[in-house]
C-alpha cells in the first residue's frame, strides 16, 4: 500500500523544496511565489485517465455555496457543457485564483 501524499510532499513535488527551514524571509516568500506560479500552470480538469496523480482532499462549504455549485454544474450539464462536477467546478475555481494569485505577485 502507497504513502498518501502530505503537504510537503506536495510542495516537495511542485516546486523541489528542501526539506530543511529557513530563516530567510525572502527564500520562503521564492519558494512559496514558484509553487503557486507551477500551480496555476496545472491543466485542472484533464481527461479521466490522467487523474491519477490527483490527490484528494475533503472540504467544507456553507450549505448555500455547495448549492450554488451544483446548480452551476446542472446548467451546465444542461448546455451540454464539460466539467460539470462539483469537483472540476472547484478545481476550476481554485486554479483561477491561483492565477489571479501570481498576477497579484508579479
Amino acid at each position: 500500500m502507497s504513502k498518501k501524499p502530505n503537504l510537503n510532499d506536495v510542495g516537495l513535488e511542485l516546486g523541489n523544496i528542501n526539506n530543511e527551514t529557513s530563516d530567510n524571509t525572502d527564500s520562503v516568500k521564492y519558494t512559496i511565489d514558484k509553487i503557486i506560479k507551477t500551480a496555476s500552470k496545472i491543466e485542472e480538469n484533464p481527461l479521466r485517465g490522467e487523474r491519477s496523480s490527483f490527490v484528494k482532499a475533503t472540504i467544507t462549504l456553507p450549505p448555500d455555496m455547495e448549492a450554488a455549485i451544483r446548480m452551476i454544474g446542472i446548467e451546465r450539464k444542461i448546455s451540454k457543457q464539460s466539467n460539470y462536477s462539483v469537483s472540476e467546478l472547484i478545481r476550476e475555481a481554485v486554479s483561477f485564483w491561483l492565477k489571479h494569485q501570481v498576477k497579484a505577485r508579479i
